[in-house]
């Protein structure tokens, strides 16, 4: 299939020791709701905030993969604790884009490759998610718009930029920041 419609909502579950793959658009304005231990891949194809999906996601269990992520038009993107959402941008000419708010006790990972010329994770609107673990393994975090972008945790194992060229008077907070021995982190534009 080539696209799926949330209306409402809608849930996709996938198997233990499994992985589907879905290189369609997700449009509508439900949740979409991904259960099951398995994995979810979903391909560079879906676009979802370029495509009219505006409304949540919620990750309950197992792990989203993506190749770029863009959730331009989404509420809120929850992953729930033991879940994992992991985007992997090696491209510095293609961003990956959340503008809703972050939620949960889950694990968001973000692998850009090379810190300034690798992929970019864009965060443009601020919200607190205390129980998040932000894990950075390469590439740049921009922030964008204004407020405090809140993590429980943020653990840096990879050479990382974070920019703030797009905020205004913006903080990045955690209870916790690890960064692994012989990591660089360059801030920018502060």
């Amino acid at each position: 299939f080539r696209r799926v419609l949330f209306r409402s909502g809608g849930t996709i579950n996938t198997a233990a020791s499994t992985t589907l793959t879905y290189s369609g658009i997700l449009a509508g304005s439900g949740t979409f709701t991904k259960e099951g231990t398995g994995t979810l891949a979903l391909g560079a194809v879906n676009n979802a905030g370029g495509t009219g999906f505006s409304g949540s996601v919620t990750v309950n269990s197992g792990k989203v993969t993506a190749t770029e992520l863009d959730l331009a038009s989404t509420k809120t993107l929850t992953i729930a604790s033991g879940a994992t959402v992991a985007v992997t941008e090696s491209s510095s000419t293609v961003t990956s884009l959340i503008s809703g708010s972050m939620a949960g006790n889950g694990t968001f990972q973000f692998n850009g490759g090379a810190s300034g010329t690798g992929g970019i994770l864009e965060l443009s609107n601020a919200f607190t998610a205390s129980g998040l673990t932000l894990s950075l393994t390469g590439g740049t975090l921009k922030l964008s718009g204004s407020g405090t972008f809140g993590f429980g945790t943020i653990d840096i194992t990879g050479n990382t930029t974070i920019d703030f060229s797009g905020s205004t008077g913006s903080t990045l907070s955690s209870t916790s920041l690890r960064i692994a021995t012989g990591v660089s982190v360059s801030v920018i534009n502060f």
